[in-house]
């Protein structure tokens, strides 16, 4: 097939997923491209991924005289405030099961649990937050063994030696995603949140916006995903 070929074919894709997704995201076609929303894909797992988030947005605010309309997160706000509250915790279970580490490396480990909700706040510190898990179902036991959990992940992934920090991160980062794009789960909650971002798209006036989310939300490529139903709502992605 020839390049006018290939564009002709792409064209009538974004044309069938706009036809198929617009009833579901009914009132969001006229959102149009007014305002740049920057997807800023991240693994939630991460150990040094505050570290790496910060790049990002400070890359962010330094190509932009003004802050963003707001930035969305993938958290419920009651459920992000539990985990983030238990970061000390999670510091001392950490330094428990694994001595001899440096104060920083310690710091970025518990800085590590939910560190892509509130990072923005150090870059962004007055801006809205719209929270895009909200009212999302989740037990309180889980919430309350969020740290053993994520111990239980970073102990599995290491070998049982914390001691390198971005050795682990590199390792956490290297495996594939295996997210199931085709369950009702996956729909369902790609579908709220592209919803809540052209709603608050339509109520807010600003020229850019940022939306941090796990990476396969964040990707144009991955079928129903967060970018892809905002694309085809005409909303102006940009992969950050």
């Amino acid at each position: 097939m020839n390049d006018n070929g290939q564009r002709l074919g792409h064209l009538h894709s974004l044309q069938e997923l706009s036809l198929a997704i617009l009833p579901c995201l009914d009132g969001f076609s006229s959102v149009g491209r007014t305002m740049v929303v920057f997807m800023v894909g991240v693994n939630h797992l991460d150990p040094l991924g505050r570290t790496d988030l910060l790049a990002r947005l400070r890359a962010l605010a330094s190509h932009h005289s003004n802050p963003p309309a707001f930035v969305a997160v993938e958290y419920d706000q009651h459920h992000f405030r539990s985990i983030a509250d238990q970061r000390d915790r999670f510091r001392s279970l950490i330094e428990t099961n694994c001595g001899g580490l440096t104060t920083a490396e310690l710091d970025a480990y518990a800085n590590s649990l939910a560190y892509d909700g509130d990072s923005h706040h150090d870059i962004f510190p007055d801006v809205p937050v719209l929270w895009l898990d909200e009212d999302r179902r989740c037990s309180n036991s889980d919430l309350a063994e969020y740290p053993e959990l994520r111990l239980a992940i970073y102990l599995g992934r290491s070998g049982n030696d914390l001691r390198y920090v971005e050795k682990l991160s590199c390792a956490i980062k290297a495996v594939p995603t295996q997210t199931n794009t085709s369950t009702p789960f996956w729909k369902e909650r790609n579908e709220t949140f592209a919803r809540r971002i052209c709603d608050r798209i339509r109520e807010i006036n600003g020229s850019w916006a940022i939306a941090i989310t796990g990476k396969e939300h964040a990707c144009n490529t991955v079928s129903g995903s967060m970018c892809q139903l905002l694309e085809a709502a005409g909303v102006n992605c940009v992969k950050n």
